[in-house]
C-alpha cells in the first residue's frame, strides 16, 4: 500500500469518529397533580379543641407516589384522624403513602385551643408533596385561619343550698334551673340541702348567659334569685325559703280570779211594810212585801254600791 492510500484509509476512520450518533430518547419521568384544599376555618373561644378538616386529591396524569402533607398549628394539636400522623408540639407530619390518580385523601386534625385568648388571627399553609413531580405546584398549598377571642373564666358548675330561714337544711327540694331561651332543668336537693349541676357534662345544655335559680317545697315559699354564667366562676348559691304558715304564738289570757258572792237576804220594815231583801254581792234585789211570811210581788231591781252594806 503506498503512503498516500494508507493516508486516505486513516482520515476515512477519524472522520467516521466524528460523525454524531442519533440520540437514544430518555423515559418519560410520572406526573402527578396533587391539589390541597381546606374545608373550614377555625375559631377558638375557650380552651376546647377544634377541628381542622382538609383533603388532598391526585388529579393524575400518573400515580404520585410517597406523598406527605404537613403544616404547623398555631397552638399544636392533640389528635389527627390517621395514625400515620407525627404531631410535635405545633408541628403535624402525615404520610398517605401512594395515591392512584383520581384518589382522595380525607383528613380531620384536632387542634388544641390557645392557652390564653390574644384576639389574633393566624393564617397558617398546609402543604402537600410527593416523590413524583408535580407539574402544577400553585395548588400544592391551602391556607386556613385560626382566630381567637377573649375567653372569660367561665362556669362549669352551679351549685349550691336550699335551707330555712334559720339555715337548717331542707333537703329533696325542688330546685329549677331556667335559662334566657326558656331551657329548663330539674333537680332535687340531697339530705343536707345541696344541688349541683354540671354544666360541661349535662345532657340538657343551658345557654350562656343569665340562668334563673327557683327552689321549691312543701310548706315554704318559693326561694329564687339569678345568677351569670359568663362571669366569675361562682362558689356557690344560698337558697332560703320561709315557712308558708308563720308560727303559731299562743298569746297568755289574762285569768280574772274568781269573786265568791255572798248572799244576803233580809226583811226591812218600810212605810209600806216588810220588805224582803236580797243581796248578792253587789246587786240588790227588792222582791216585794211579806204578808205571813210569803213574798207577794216584786219590787225592783237596782245595783248597791260597793260599799253598802
Amino acid at each position: 500500500m503506498s503512503v498516500a492510500a494508507a493516508l486516505a484509509a486513516i482520515i476515512a476512520t477519524q472522520l467516521t469518529a466524528l460523525t454524531p450518533l442519533t440520540p437514544t430518547p430518555a423515559p418519560s419521568q410520572p406526573n402527578a397533580d396533587l391539589a390541597i384544599a381546606t374545608e373550614s376555618n377555625i375559631e377558638f373561644d375557650d380552651a376546647h379543641t377544634r377541628t381542622l378538616r382538609y383533603h388532598i386529591t391526585n388529579n393524575g396524569p400518573d400515580d404520585a407516589e410517597d406523598v406527605t402533607s404537613e403544616f404547623a398549628a398555631p397552638y399544636g394539636a392533640a389528635s389527627a384522624s390517621t395514625e400515620n400522623c407525627s404531631i410535635e408540639n405545633r408541628d403535624i407530619i402525615c404520610e398517605h403513602g401512594d395515591l392512584v390518580v383520581g384518589q382522595r385523601v380525607d383528613m380531620s386534625i384536632e387542634l388544641t385551643g390557645p392557652p390564653n385568648a390574644d384576639e389574633r388571627n393566624y393564617e397558617k399553609n398546609i402543604r402537600v408533596s410527593a416523590r413524583t413531580a408535580d407539574p402544577t405546584t400553585s395548588n400544592n398549598e391551602a391556607t386556613y385561619t385560626a382566630s381567637a377571642r377573649t375567653r372569660s373564666a367561665k362556669i362549669r358548675e352551679i351549685s349550691g343550698t336550699v335551707a330555712t330561714s334559720d339555715g337548717d337544711p331542707i333537703p329533696e327540694a325542688r330546685v329549677t334551673l331556667t335559662d334566657a331561651a326558656g331551657t329548663k332543668v330539674e333537680i332535687d336537693s340531697d339530705a343536707r340541702g345541696l344541688f349541683v349541676y354540671q354544666l360541661a357534662d349535662a345532657p340538657t345544655p343551658l345557654r350562656e348567659g343569665t340562668v334563673n335559680i327557683t327552689a321549691q317545697h312543701k310548706g315554704f315559699h318559693d326561694g329564687t334569685t339569678d345568677i351569670s354564667t359568663t362571669g366569675p366562676i361562682l362558689m356557690g348559691v344560698s337558697l332560703q325559703l320561709k315557712p308558708t304558715k308563720a308560727p303559731t304564738v299562743t298569746q297568755a289570757q289574762e285569768e280574772v280570779p274568781q269573786q265568791t258572792l255572798t248572799t244576803q237576804a233580809q226583811i226591812r220594815e218600810t212605810e209600806r211594810g216588810p220588805w224582803l231583801v236580797v243581796q248578792v254581792g253587789s246587786v240588790l234585789i227588792v222582791l216585794g212585801f211579806v204578808v205571813a211570811g210569803m213574798c207577794l210581788a216584786r219590787q225592783q231591781t237596782r245595783h248597791r254600791p260597793r260599799h253598802a252594806r
